[in-house]
């Protein structure tokens, strides 16, 4: 009852080791009422001691409720703390008892698509990518020019993202740099300086600490609306057949709209006919 909410330690006993069990020692087990990790660390000396957790095998949200029983002997509720390939940190104060209650992943967390996005005229749209196609292959093709921020690659998820593994970011000559933020169920992975004429792979490792791994390439090609991988009169006619549209969600043409205007017309089809002929290295 550390919480006042009849909460209890797991009932399933899971296998805790440390390296000096006479200055500190842990126990740990699985609640089988919602699947969480309990994690207790007791630290016997006088000096506070920094401890990090090894999590093998368990699938976790990211995020570690701690409860901890000091000298003061009171039970006192400690600001969560994240975690993220599989291991916990944080530093105890001597003579402590300290519990940590890691959630686990709910059942069903999923990629459900990925698309690069693009802000016209002050509203964000996406054109979807396709996963599988390997860098130097037929990937799908964002032919938009950049925006403010860059490019951005958007993983989307059916839960709401609080962990990541390793992000990468790679083009046909290595790495190249990036920033990620998870934002409610998607991931967003934004490369700020991608020339046109070009390709990536944008991956991660251990979503969620869920095992779940994702990838996408992608080039991107101002101009080729139709993912050809090269520029020429079907880009044209493909353009021409959405002219004076607005661009919207439900009509699905932000692809067309390569200048990101907000509308589909005679600027997009001007710079289709200037890189007619060209073709994604």
């Amino acid at each position: 009852n550390y919480d006042g909410n009849k909460s209890t330690f797991g009932d399933t006993s899971v296998k805790a080791t440390v390296a000096n069990p006479d200055n500190l020692s842990s126990f740990a087990a699985l609640r089988t009422s919602d699947g969480a990790l309990t994690v207790m660390v007791i630290n016997k000396i006088a000096g506070s001691t920094p401890v990090t957790l090894s999590l093998a095998n368990f699938a976790g949200t990211g995020s570690a409720q701690v409860w901890q029983l000091t000298s003061a002997n009171a039970i006192t509720r400690l600001a969560d703390i994240g975690y993220a390939a599989n291991s916990v940190s944080i530093t105890v104060p001597g003579q402590s008892v300290t519990l940590l209650v890691l959630p686990p992943v709910p059942p069903g967390f999923a990629l459900q698509s990925v698309a690069s996005r693009k802000n016209h005229a002050g509203n964000d749209f996406d054109v979807p990518l396709t996963v599988g196609p390997a860098i130097t292959g037929n990937v799908s093709v964002e032919p938009r020019q950049a925006d403010a921020a860059g490019q951005r690659i958007v993983f989307k998820f059916t839960q709401p993202v609080t962990a990541t593994g390793n992000v990468t970011v790679v083009d046909a000559n290595g790495a190249v740099p990036f920033s990620a933020a998870m934002v409610g169920t998607e991931l967003i992975v934004t490369v700020p300086g991608q020339l046109n004429k070009s390709r990536l792979t944008v991956a991660s490792t251990n979503v969620n600490n869920a095992a779940v791994n994702v990838s996408v390439s992608a080039g991107f090609f101002v101009g080729d609306v139709t993912s050809s991988r090269a520029i020429n009169a079907a880009d044209i006619v493909a353009i021409k057949s959405h002219s004076g549209q607005p661009v919207t969600t439900i009509a699905g043409n932000a692809r067309f709209n390569i200048s990101l205007s907000g509308s589909i017309g005679s600027p997009d089809i001007s710079q289709v006919k200037a890189r007619t002929g060209n073709l994604l290295p």
